[in-house]
């Protein structure tokens, strides 16, 4: 990650980000700033690939259409601030009508308008989780996701 595409931010041009349902990850804390860079996407498409190019318009026509609910964005903002506040790198990303708080490739929490999804903690008090869940359980049923094995 180059260091040009690394934003300084304070925390509320973050919860700007949030309010205009902009994906960013949380990589690092400098001195009273939040270092913000944009989330990757997993694949780069060559500008001669016209069939790829037909493949992808026609997959982003059909994607769900919907935004969180105010209720979520309220929700996201004070798990914002709650990590921010406890220095914690983290992933915002949205996705339709939902949205994904991920922490590593095994650690998440999916908000969406019925219910909260946690992935990767044993209980609400392991790790990160411990101190956003008073904020998860007012917001509606937490339910943990187990591994498949």
């Amino acid at each position: 990650m180059s260091t040009t595409e690394i934003q300084k931010l304070d925390i509320e041009t973050l919860l700007e980000k949030v309010r205009k349902i902009e994906n960013f990850e949380v990589v690092g804390y400098e001195e009273d700033k939040i270092l913000v860079a944009p989330v990757k996407g997993i694949i780069k498409v060559s500008p001669t690939d016209e069939e790829f190019k037909k493949f992808l318009g026609e997959a982003k026509r059909r994607r769900p259409r919907g935004k969180p609910s105010q209720k979520q964005l309220q929700l996201l903002e004070q798990i914002v601030r709650k990590l921010v506040e406890e220095k914690t790198k983290f992933k915002i990303t949205f996705e339709g009508k939902d949205i994904i708080v991920r922490f590593d490739i095994d650690h998440f929490v999916k908000i969406t308008d019925k219910d909260i999804k946690v992935a990767g903690f044993q209980n609400e008090n392991d790790g990160v989780l411990g101190s956003i869940y008073p904020l998860l359980s007012k917001y509606g049923k937490v339910l943990f996701l187990r591994v498949v094995k």
